[in-house]
C-alpha cells in the first residue's frame, strides 16, 4: 500500500432515537394488551428492507385504513 494511502474506520452506526421512541411505545401498549394488531416496514443501515406483522382479534378494516393513512402521510412529509 502507498505511504500516502490511509485506511478509514467504517463510520459507526448511530440508533436513531426517534425510531427507538417508536417502537417502545408500541412495545409498551402491546405488553399491557392495548395493541392488538401490528404492521412494521423498516430500512436497515446497509439498505435491507424488514417487513412484518402480527395480529390476534384486530380488524383487517381498521389496519388497511391505517396503512393507508401511513402511506398517504409519510410520501406527503417525505416531498416536503
Amino acid at each position: 500500500m502507498n505511504d500516502n494511502v490511509i485506511a478509514l474506520a467504517p463510520a459507526a452506526k448511530m440508533a436513531d432515537p426517534m425510531v427507538i421512541e417508536k417502537l417502545e411505545q408500541a412495545l409498551a401498549m402491546a405488553r399491557t394488551g392495548d395493541l392488538v394488531t401490528v404492521a412494521i416496514a423498516g430500512q436497515t443501515s446497509d439498505g435491507g428492507v424488514l417487513t412484518g406483522y402480527a395480529t390476534e382479534g384486530g380488524s383487517v378494516f381498521v389496519m388497511l385504513g391505517a396503512l393507508t393513512s401511513l402511506v398517504q402521510r409519510f410520501g406527503s412529509e417525505a416531498i416536503e
